[in-house]
């Protein structure tokens, strides 16, 4: 895996109009150039040599069949799934470095904790071929403009209301639009084969936030070295981000829709006719009815949009690329379709009590994310919402990795049928070395209920690369996607932005006090709260956050004045669960802490003391996983730690911080057990 604050800094050649990198990069520069047919040579010795220590049969490759033999070796090693180092005598070859001869690229790139390498060799006659070695940037996909990267959130009003959100085509080319951005629109129905209303987004909301979004930062490019002197700015842009918020829905009711996106207003007027419905963020009280006509013009822009996304699917195809295990890596697998019609359902009645929540944390886009991911899918038929605790995609900086995460989310299709509500963690503030901008990306590609548009400030602080696991306290950014409330049958959920100040007098912490003034417990019995960072930690990190501090002194005497059910975080790369806890101290009236950081990033975080405290109920890091909540009633919810996979060297021992050498127990299988209401107690 990929360190947690690594920016990997490389630079891929540009492959199609969908590419987010500027278009002055024409080459890739590279920090040493050697010999293509003696970088053959060296692969050679390799090769030799693991054949040698796995005692499989030597071939001598001849210059006249290094082409065929290479690649028939690279399919190989590639079924294996092994990473090597590449050693000549004492010399490490596998640091980086850039091989170009006529339209062959090959790239070799190192990892910094672990120095692996991958070779890739494929050759294709008359074609491009790129070689992605392991700790590369994988690329996201290119769809050509049309529908992707759909997922859901709740609305104001979750039984009557839902957020859509989906990304289109790269901002890059607003130049080359010359009716300016692309509109976003969901058609939605009842019935798969009846999608007879259409909800536009609005830039002209009553809330003064536009409804699309998309943004470029500028960052430093450094080639395939360190040295500052070899730098060079690059731009990247995003795509655009559409957030269509459909109201006047029925409780309890299963809707299929289809998100589209049109050219804007006036020039889709003068084609196709006025929209039929084009409500504020608020709704209307009037729907009107997509005429045949219409509906057909719009199948068939789909269906064109469609076909183009294939012909740039299909050429891409034709160019072999193979890229190592590292973060998740799509960019072979099929675009979705813009024709394809997805399902959700609306929340019920505020007077029904029972619901089931999915809670993650610190996902990301690794091989064990994708395990959670696929045991999340086998059960996604009983979760109404998941909630993401913060550290969502692990971009390293490197904003082209929110498009591949969300290109994984294309892949593994929970979300755009569940709605997904997200809190923010510190490798969401993507700070860049050249750049004062912070979370650009959390708030511009995700659409929450928020209270106010975000107040987003910048970072005001030295220059150069922000430690993102020390980030600083507190970051201005207020409202928005950072923190805000909703209500989901019988819960009540307060979204806490730990890198915001919560203070005392500071706005969030106004918030917090005022919604938790608010709850009534008739309606919503069961308060919850969702922060990034754990207020109790039996782990041996991040003890000293500022963070932590401050939601300890500032937020916990609320939580327990106003007898929080259960605050949920990550963070901390492990599973733990509290016994009912007030101010270091087991009380039943005290809220329960449980901390998910196990979604996807590395669990390997050691125990801060062979005894656990007092207050600890369960405590592991051995098994990645994700949890489920489910209420019963008024006075009785369940609890489910899942696990989905085991540590990558199948560790089945915990580790003692400063004390390698001892191996204290493994966590119970899976930790179920029944919480009661502490309120009614």
């Amino acid at each position: 895996m990929l360190g947690e604050d690594e920016t990997t800094q490389s630079t891929a050649p540009p492959t199609s109009e969908g590419d987010n990198l500027s278009g002055n990069e024409e080459k890739i520069e590279s920090t040493q150039n050697i010999d293509f047919f003696s970088l053959f040579s060296a692969v050679e010795n390799f090769v030799f040599s693991i054949e040698k220590r796995r005692k499989i049969k030597k071939e001598v490759l001849s210059t006249n069949t290094r082409r065929k033999n290479g690649a028939r070796m690279m399919r190989e090693f590639h079924n294996r799934k092994k990473c090597f180092s590449l050693y000549s005598g004492s010399t490490l070859l596998s640091s980086s470095l850039v091989v170009t001869k006529s339209h062959y690229f090959v790239r070799l790139l190192r990892y910094p904790e672990m120095l692996m390498l991958i070779l890739v060799l494929s050759f294709l006659s008359n074609s491009s071929v790129n070689v992605v070695v392991a700790g590369m940037t994988v690329l996201p996909r290119h769809c050509g403009g049309s529908v992707r990267h759909v997922h859901l959130a709740v609305g104001p009003d979750p039984s009557t209301s839902m957020i859509v959100s989906f990304a289109s085509i790269s901002s890059q080319f607003l130049d080359k639009l010359p009716v300016g951005p692309p509109v976003g629109g969901v058609r939605i129905g009842t019935q798969p084969d009846q999608l007879s209303t259409v909800y536009m987004e609005n830039d002209n909301a009553e809330d003064g936030e536009s409804t699309y979004h998309c943004y470029n930062i500028t960052t430093l490019s450094r080639g395939l070295s360190n040295d500052p002197s070899n730098s060079k700015s690059t731009v990247y842009w995003s795509p655009y981000y559409h957030h269509v918020v459909i109201t006047g829905l029925k409780p309890s009711t299963t809707y299929y829709y289809q998100p589209v996106v049109q050219p804007n207003q006036p020039a889709f007027e003068r084609i196709y006719g006025p929209y039929l419905y084009m409500p504020s963020l608020r709704g209307s009280s009037t729907n009107q009815q997509v005429s045949t006509t219409q509906r057909e013009n719009i199948s068939s822009l789909s269906n064109q949009t469609e076909e183009g996304f294939r012909r740039r699917y299909n050429k891409r195809q034709r160019r072999r690329r193979l890229i190592a295990w590292g973060p998740y890596n799509g960019s072979e697998l099929q675009c979705p379709s813009p024709s394809k019609i997805r399902m959700f359902r609306t929340a019920p009645v505020p007077s029904t009590v029972s619901a089931t929540f999915a809670i993650l944390g610190d996902l990301g886009q690794f091989p064990h994310s994708q395990q959670t991911m696929e045991r999340l899918l086998h059960s996604k038929h009983e979760i109404d919402a998941a909630i993401l605790a913060g550290d969502i995609a692990y971009t390293g900086s490197d904003h082209r990795r929110w498009d591949t995460f969300f290109d994984f989310f294309d892949d593994y299709m929970a979300f755009e049928t569940i709605p997904l509500q997200i809190c923010p963690g510190n490798h969401d503030i993507d700070k860049y070395e050249t750049s004062d901008r912070i979370f650009l990306a959390y708030q511009y590609r995700f659409r929450m209920p928020q209270v106010q548009p975000a107040q987003l400030g910048v970072f005001d602080g030295p220059s150069g690369s922000l430690n993102m696991d020390q980030p600083p306290y507190p970051l201005p950014y207020e409202y928005g996607n950072s923190y805000y409330s909703w209500k989901y049958a019988g819960a009540h959920f307060i979204m806490v932005n730990a890198y915001a100040s919560m203070e005392m007098g500071s706005m969030q912490r106004r918030f917090i006090n005022k919604e938790l003034q608010k709850v009534k417990r008739e309606i919503t019995p069961w308060v919850i709260v969702v922060i990034h960072t754990p207020l109790y930690n039996t782990f041996g990190l991040h003890l000293k956050d500022p963070q932590i501090i401050a939601a300890k002194e500032n937020l916990e005497p609320l939580f327990v004045e106003y007898n929080v059910n259960i605050v949920f975080s990550g963070h901390i790369h492990a599973y733990s669960r509290s016994y009912p806890v007030a101010m270091n101290h087991v009380n039943e009236k005290g809220p329960v802490h449980i901390t998910v950081g196990a979604g996807g990033r590395k669990c390997e975080a050691p125990f801060g003391k062979r005894v656990p405290e007092d207050w600890v109920a369960v405590r592991d890091a051995t098994m990645y996983g994700f949890g489920m909540f489910r209420i019963h009633n008024a006075t009785t919810a369940e609890w489910d730690w899942i696990h989905t996979s085991a540590t990558d060297d199948d560790r089945d021992y915990n580790q003692l911080k400063d004390f390698p050498d001892v191996h204290l127990a493994a966590g119970p299988p899976n930790d179920h057990v029944y919480i009661a209401n502490q309120y009614y107690l």
